[in-house]
């Protein structure tokens, strides 16, 4: 766990407080330790030699960002995404999301967790320290309140072993085999059928709809889906893009252009403050850099808007406009 992401040496400490639990002896503690801190540690070391900070780019007591940019985006995002500037329907809306995808774990496994105390309180505590740091991920997260709640995920894992542990209690004790069965068959298909459906809602608001949330390839972000237009742009140019989507770089690079984040070492000199404009203009047209492709809704204009390159207008053409993003070409 430690591994998957930033946050993941959180997965340590949830197994020293599991440890502690099942307390034994010293000795099965620090093998536990040890193996885990000898297992992950080459990741952590290996950013520390190539970036100068064990996790990229989140700030760290003693080592600066890797990326400075994409440090000061996260900033902002802080001033747009943390628990407490989000609206009460935002949270209204991801409540409703999230018991509606898992009514069974959502709705039961939080009140059976309390019914096992004794036997498996460190669920509870793991619980707790997950949900802490899921509430500080939250304004790190552009995707919004529901997409942080990814972060979630060893909870609902925890929710369901404690709803097992339930459903064995009646299935023996209060002769509800029958009733538990169906209802873990109801439930798990219903769970199913919302990840083969993922991302339309269900149940669809029409018939016709049906076929196209399951046998429609899903995406992870919408923005990327208009995207032909500008591939077809580039077919009659070798010009590169600069752009502040992470998945238009991807869709870019899987269609074999060249799509350059904002947050790239080699476009730093942008963020810099001191460099010209028109000297920046001639470096982006020396690197191949042609394009800049630009979404209105991005939380990140309100980071670029800080240089001059960005604020002080830029000499562009408008080449492609589609309803949730411009392309703009660098003009000689």
């Amino acid at each position: 766990g430690t591994l998957t992401r930033e946050y993941g040496a959180a997965c340590l400490l949830a197994g020293v407080i599991v440890q502690f639990w099942f307390w034994r002896n010293a000795k099965f503690m620090l093998v536990f330790v040890t193996l885990a801190v000898l297992l992950s540690a080459p990741w952590y070391i290996r950013n520390v030699i190539r970036c100068g900070n064990p996790f990229h780019s989140l700030s760290v007591p003693g080592f600066p960002p890797a990326s400075p940019v994409l440090a000061g985006i996260l900033d902002i995002y802080q001033t747009q995404f943390s628990p407490g500037v989000l609206s009460w329907s935002v949270w209204r809306e991801a409540l409703l999301e999230s018991v509606k995808n898992m009514p069974l774990v959502l709705g039961i496994g939080w009140m059976a967790s309390f019914f096992f105390v004794r036997r498996a309180g460190f669920i509870l505590v793991v619980m707790a320290m997950m949900t802490g740091l899921w509430w500080t991920s939250i304004g790190y997260t552009a995707g919004g309140l529901l997409y942080s709640m990814r972060v979630l995920t060893p909870v609902v894992v925890l929710l369901s072993v404690s709803l097992g542990l339930l459903g064995s209690r009646v299935a023996t004790r209060c002769r509800g085999t029958w009733g538990v069965t169906i209802g873990l068959v109801v439930f798990g298909v219903w769970g199913m059928l919302v990840a083969a459906s993922f991302p339309f809602n269900l149940p669809p608001s029409r018939f016709n709809d049906i076929p196209r949330a399951f046998l429609t390839p899903s995406r992870a972000d919408y923005n990327v889906e208009n995207l032909g237009e500008l591939i077809k742009l580039l077919q009659t140019s070798e010009s590169r893009v600069l752009t502040e989507s992470t998945y238009a770089t991807a869709f870019l690079t899987e269609a074999g252009y060249s799509g350059v984040p904002i947050w790239s070492p080699e476009v730093a000199y942008l963020f810099d403050g001191t460099t010209p404009r028109e000297v920046c203009r001639q470096k982006l047209r020396a690197s191949g850099i042609g394009y800049l492709l630009y979404y209105p809704q991005s939380p990140h204009n309100a980071y670029c808007a800080k240089f001059p390159f960005f604020r002080d207008g830029l000499n562009v053409q408008v080449v492609l406009q589609q309803s949730d993003f411009v392309v703009y070409r660098l003009l000689d």
